[in-house]
């Protein structure tokens, strides 16, 4: 037993119990095994509601339903009368933003998936487990939301993921009707104002995550009545016959429909399907007679409490019928609406669905119109990192990959309006996580080094922090610690992680497996979504110069790029290989200036190249031809132009300062460009005298710089 349930059970009273801890919205729940008065409508529904329906004792010794619960304040009064007569517990949900993440996952390690998934995204939980490894987590919203479910491929059909709010109650002790023990608390109750509380976008975050890591899973909502409200209901019909048919191809029992809501929403959807409420309902009543645990009592009753308008209708049924009961029926619903020029009509000037419906899991199809109508992507660094991301930086060991990432990392969390030109919007008060998984030693004379360049006072501090130990993304415990780390240690928005390295990230993975390289990839997802921020991946290059590994992190990533610096070069270049929303295939040329910084320390800082020269002299296309022309013919003349002083007046920049009107400064400038790119190399012209001189690449390389006036060098 655990600690949680000890204190509780061990309380005087457990209503006491969980009052004391600020919980003021508690009900009385109806115990398993009690008798119930047959005078109650809760005397059709013994079985599995009977240990979780709310009710009292009444004067009969038999137990009834508790009709006001959903207004009902307790009172210490009521709290000694409902602990006197051995009632379970409940709390109901949606007062002060309460709210239960309801695990109902019947294998383990799918349950341990999903709430690891809470806790990296959302925070903290109490955890209560009645029927392991189903379990519920605790959160705090800020306010009341309707009813949301994953509902997913189970090991024996579908099962869900529930977030219960407004209008639900749960069991928080007393005795679970199935398995006949008292609920756990393997992680105890927390006093009301310590529930973690958290956003509507987390919770979204969440839903989404759960969706894309289980099998065949698709989110359903309780749509509000001005929802339903809008929906045309005369669209919900269809014809009568195939809705017989579809109804009594469609199986029911309590696994493929667990709760009192989906036995529900079969009659919802029959209502509206069929004008004759008479026919409906006898079609309803056998569907129900399918399931050997129904309560024929109660099925008349149900059903007038079903009232229009309605959200769904006979599309969802033929749906339905389809996907658990392989009715083959579709064709003819397709053909039975589309040969009727009427419903032809409408639904080819409707933007609504066929039937009118608002189901939860269809494609979304947009028009032009409303295409044309979307926002821009947004970039956290224009052109490079979008503000929603997860992206990738590689190259070669040595090539300055980890001066760019942090020069990235520091200009946006020291609050810089833009990286070398390029608009910077962070999310106000942000800040950026650097996980240095390579080691923080060389990050101070770095980080040292950057903010002298860029003029930061040494008591300015920035919106930046870095991990220094590996954090294993391919291990949950990792991630979810990473999580908790930003969530109770950072506290501030997350504007961009860091990842360097890929390789330590992810240590005894194999990267040439694409299933490993996935699910490295899906965990910074989960970081992404739960943060709403970039996330970018410092990673290596192989020996013939790409990306290392399994092709994944390139086909995954939102954004690519690769730095190609050779080693000892002041220039590199940094080519966009991929982004997904916006123009690729550009580059620019980088210097990688040392800054020193006394006693023996210094570090490399990049700044971007400007590759315009000034007005009186413009690198044209036509000033670039003739500068490459002039240096191809000194070399096949034996006389090469020199790259440094001891050429004398060969050496290239006073060649290009005497014929070409460049100054000296920018001479230099735009040679360790044309060297940094590769357009020029320096090579031996006479093997017997060693010695050697300056000529371009080859005639591709040469026309490619020409033609783009020296700006670029793809």
């Amino acid at each position: 037993m655990s600690a949680a349930v000890d204190d509780a059970t061990r309380a005087p009273n457990p209503f006491l119990y969980f009052w004391q801890l600020g919980y003021r919205s508690l009900i009385p729940v109806i115990p398993p095994g009690v008798e119930v008065d047959e005078r109650s409508f809760m005397a059709a529904r013994e079985g599995d509601h009977i240990g979780k329906a709310p009710g009292i004792k009444w004067s009969s010794g038999r137990w009834g339903g508790f009709k006001n619960w959903q207004r009902h304040e307790a009172t210490p009064e009521d709290l000694e009368a409902w602990g006197a007569i051995g009632a379970s517990v409940g709390l109901r949900l949606g007062d002060d933003g309460h709210a239960a993440i309801d695990i109902d996952a019947s294998d383990p390690a799918t349950a341990e998936k999903i709430e690891n998934l809470a806790l990296s995204i959302l925070g903290f939980s109490p955890c209560r487990v009645g029927r392991a490894p189903r379990r519920a987590l605790f959160y705090k919203l800020p306010h009341a939301i309707p009813y949301r479910a994953v509902v997913f491929e189970g090991p024996n059909g579908p099962e869900k993921v529930e977030i219960a709010s407004e209008g639900r109650q749960i069991v928080v002790q007393g005795i679970h009707p199935k398995t006949g023990k008292l609920y756990e608390w393997p992680r105890r109750p927390v006093p009301a104002e310590d529930l973690t509380a958290i956003t509507l976008e987390q919770l979204d975050a969440f839903m989404a995550a759960v969706r894309s890591a289980l099998p065949a899973a698709v989110e359903v909502s309780e749509n509000v009545a001005t929802e339903r409200a809008s929906v045309d209901q005369t669209r919900l019909r269809g014809n009568p016959a195939l809705v017989r048919e579809a109804i009594e191809a469609l199986p029911n029992s309590r696994e493929l429909y667990p709760t009192r809501e989906d036995y529900i929403r079969v009659g919802v959807a029959l209502k509206a399907a069929l004008p004759n409420e008479e026919e409906a309902f006898d079609l309803w009543r056998d569907w129900a007679a399918k399931d050997d645990g129904g309560v024929p009592g109660l099925w008349a009753k149900d059903w007038k409490g079903i009232k229009p308008p309605f959200e769904i209708g006979a599309n969802w049924l033929y749906d339905e019928a389809t996907r658990v009961g392989g009715w083959d029926g579709r064709a003819r619903v397709i053909a039975d609406q589309f040969g009727d020029p009427e419903a032809f009509a409408a639904a080819q000037n409707s933007e609504a669905p066929l039937s009118g419906e608002i189901l939860p899991n269809l494609f979304d199809v947009l028009s032009i119109e409303s295409l044309f109508s979307r926002p821009d992507p947004e970039f956290l660094i224009d052109r490079h990192i979008p503000e929603k991301s997860v992206g990738f930086l590689y190259g070669a060991p040595g090539a300055g990959k980890s001066f760019i990432s942090l020069d990235w990392a520091l200009h946006t969390a020291f609050n810089r309006p833009d990286w070398h030109g390029d608009t910077i919007k962070a999310k106000p008060g942000a800040c950026v996580i650097y996980i240095a998984g390579e080691g923080a030693s060389g990050y101070k004379s770095r980080i040292a080094a950057w903010m002298h360049r860029h003029n930061v006072a040494s008591d300015e501090r920035g919106k930046f922090g870095l991990i220094y130990q590996s954090v294993n993304f391919m291990n949950g415990e990792d991630v979810l610690k990473l999580a908790r780390t930003l969530r109770q240690a950072v506290k501030s928005p997350v504007a961009l992680i860091v990842i360097d390295t890929v390789s330590r990230s992810m240590p005894g993975a194999d990267e040439n497996l694409q299933k490993e390289m996935t699910m490295f990839v899906k965990a910074c997802d989960v970081v992404k979504d739960a943060f709403s921020c970039a996330v970018l991946g410092v990673h290596h290059a192989n020996k013939q110069g790409d990306m290392r590994g399994s092709s994944v992190l390139l086909g995954a990533g939102d954004f690519v790029f690769k730095l190609e610096r050779k080693k000892g070069s002041p220039i590199g270049r940094l080519h966009c290989e991929k982004q997904k929303d916006a123009p690729d295939g550009w580059g620019d040329a980088y210097r990688f200036d040392v800054v020193t910084l006394g006693e023996g320390r210094s570090s490399l800082v990049p700044a971007r190249c400007e590759e315009r020269m000034s007005d009186d002299a413009t690198l044209t296309p036509e000033t670039t031809q003739a500068v490459f022309s002039a240096i191809q013919a000194a070399w096949d003349a034996g006389e090469p132009w020199g790259r440094n002083y001891q050429s004398g007046e060969r050496m290239a920049a006073r060649k290009m300062t005497r014929d070409f009107g460049f100054t000296m400064d920018r001479a230099a400038e735009v040679l360790d460009i044309w060297f940094g790119s590769g357009a020029l190399v320096e090579a031996v012209i006479s093997r017997r005298d060693k010695r050697k001189g300056v000529k371009p690449a080859d005639k591709s390389s040469w026309a490619d710089v020409a033609e783009s006036g020296g700006d670029a060098f793809d």
